[in-house]
């Protein structure tokens, strides 16, 4: 490369901003240790590199440095577009479309490219001609003619910026006042050298016919930046910083104006309330709830359930220059603390159950099982004392066979009670015909039933198999028919009918004392005291407790009807076999 250099306004002008312009990217890329921050300083050097080298091609003389230095100006040239795009997806919060693989696509345009211009004296891609041009300004310039890839790179050059604006136009309209100074900065001081790069292309708007002004442009935008970094504290307070925060918080954030609008919020609100985004923004923050937020807020009760969820409100009054501006409400989740509570709660409805279950055990133990076997230990010792006839002692032992069988029943229900409410129990589940159960049942109190000279009827189709735990459905049975014959009168009928249906179903019905309504309602509680019966048979209360547990272990349902005076009917489902 021959000749000297002869060096005007306009390569002075560029040689020597191109430091400033240097310094500044080196200073933003050290101070700020972020990745936009590192892609805005790229850009910087790219550019300033560009003007430095533009401002030796200007004050080159001969052919030979213009061509020389027109390469080293493409080194940033070609740069500029890839490094324009990540950065503007980047500053828009759209990383993920600065991926390894987009930067991959985007550096090989920009590689490609400067191999084409750093090779153009061997297939003229770039530029069809070149020339030396002394007439038109008072300096030489240089003259070019475009070449096909010349047209194809301003069309992708041009594609990438137009892309790049249009994701900082979206990002600028939805940002809020606190950010927009910034955004809008950054917006203007990239657009200046893109806007005289259009002109010196597109309008043929260029000084002494040849110099292009976009490399003036960038030192413009390099000066913007720098007032902008005194001036509103550019990147001090970075708003796709602040985007990041908002965004990645678990619990939901929504900004209102002062008339209840909103105007932002984050992701987890947005799933919060399942809508799009282009809905949330500008409704108004009542109608995307079904409760009334204000009344909440004010209130005691600020947890709110949504999608299996619960949210805690807290919000907070924003005010600028003693101005209201509007509202921001930060929606908690703490569906782990809520049902941490309602465990706790259940826990202790349990042992307050648990609680009362052992005191009716106790009671159930000091009175009526205590109080039999008092009663036989007084009649033995009166038997074995020889001071009964033969008559008193054949009553007495009557009475006594009557008290050690309800002793005997009262037992029986005591542990298999006690054994039920063992946790881990297992329900041993099995094909099993009513008809024998209901044979078993009626030949095990066929004493007590010739007693009272009770009649049974049994009504059972021909195929009634059940499945279920067999011996379990045997107590309930057991339990119900001695509950029927206890409140039936001497010489009264009880009729048990099993029919199928969806599900088998077993009614015991009698002609006893019934019940009134308020006997009903609590007759399934472990506070329920046991009646005595028609011939004052006395129970402990348990056994239709019992009934209740067993059927629905077994996947049934256990219901009565009683009318007072008339009798009444107990019936209960099971699985069909």
């Amino acid at each position: 490369m021959e000749g000297s250099y002869v060096f005007n306004i306009y390569s002075l002008v560029l040689i020597f901003s191109s430091i400033p312009a240097f310094s500044l990217a080196i200073w933003i890329g050290l101070k700020k240790h972020q990745f936009l921050f590192n892609w805005f300083s790229l850009m910087l050097i790219a550019s300033a590199w560009w003007s430095m080298a533009y401002g030796f091609e200007l004050a080159s003389q001969t052919h030979d440095q213009m061509l020389f230095w027109i390469k080293l100006e493409y080194l940033g040239i070609c740069a500029l577009p890839t490094l324009w795009l990540i950065f503007a997806f980047t500053f828009a919060g759209k990383e993920h479309w600065a991926n390894p693989f987009s930067i991959s696509v985007f550096s090989l345009y920009s590689v490609s490219t400067y191999i084409i211009v750093f090779t153009n004296n061997s297939h003229r891609l770039f530029y069809s001609a070149t020339s030396v041009d002394v007439v038109a300004g008072p300096f030489p310039l240089l003259h070019i003619v475009p070449g096909p890839w010349y047209w194809l790179h301003t069309i992708i050059f041009y594609g990438m910026v137009v892309l790049g604006y249009m994701s900082l136009f979206l990002y600028v309209g939805n940002s809020k006042t606190l950010f927009r100074k910034q955004n809008l900065l950054v917006v203007v001081a990239t657009m200046i050298p893109l806007l005289v790069n259009l002109t010196y292309i597109f309008f043929d708007i260029r000084p002494y016919e040849h110099i292009d002004l976009t490399p003036f442009a960038f030192l413009i935008t390099a000066f913007i930046v720098a007032m902008g970094l005194l001036k509103v504290g550019l990147f001090d307070l970075s708003p796709i910083a602040r985007a990041k925060v908002i965004n990645q918080m678990r619990d939901g954030f929504v900004l209102i104006d002062p008339l209840g609008r909103v105007s932002d919020f984050n992701a987890s609100f947005t799933g919060l309330i399942g809508r799009d985004e282009n809905e949330i923004v500008g409704s108004s923050i009542e109608d995307l709830f079904d409760e009334n937020l204000s009344d909440l807020l004010l209130g005691s009760d600020t947890i709110i359930k949504r999608n299996n969820h619960y949210y805690e409100l807290s919000h907070v009054a924003i005010n600028q220059k003693k101005k209201h501006i509007g509202k921001s409400i930060l929606f908690k989740d703490v569906t782990e603390r809520v049902n941490s509570d309602k465990s706790l709660r259940e826990q202790r409805v349990e042992l307050q159950k648990s609680n009362r279950l052992k005191d009716r055990l106790f009671s159930i133990i000091a009175h009526d099982l205590r109080g039999p076997l008092l009663n036989l230990q007084e009649v033995l010792a009166l038997v074995n004392s020889n001071l009964l006839s033969q008559e008193e002692k054949e009553s007495l032992l009557s009475e006594l066979s009557r008290s050690v069988d309800q002793s005997v029943g009262l037992m029986e229900n005591l542990l298999t009670w006690a054994s039920s409410q063992q946790k881990g129990e297992i329900i041993s589940s099995e094909l099993f015909e009513m008809n024998l159960l209901v044979t078993e049942v009626l030949h095990s109190i066929n004493a007590l039933l010739r007693k009272k000279a009770i009649e049974v009827k049994v009504n059972i189709g021909p195929s009634a198999i059940v499945k279920g735990d067999r011996e379990m459905i045997k107590i309930v049975l057991r339990n119900l028919v001695s509950n029927a014959l206890k409140f039936s009168q001497i010489a009264s009928e009880i009729n048990i009918d099993v029919k199928a249906k969806r599900m088998m179903e077993i009614r015991i019905k009698d002609q006893g004392v019934g019940m009134s309504s308020e006997e009903l309602e609590n007759l399934f509680s472990m506070d329920m005291r046991s009646r005595l019966g028609t011939e004052n048979e006395e129970g402990s209360g348990l056994g239709l407790v019992l009934c209740k547990d067993f059927i629905e272990k077994n996947g049934g349902i256990l219901k009565v009807e009683s009318i007072e005076g008339k009798g009444s009917t107990f019936s209960f489902t099971l699985p069909l076999g």
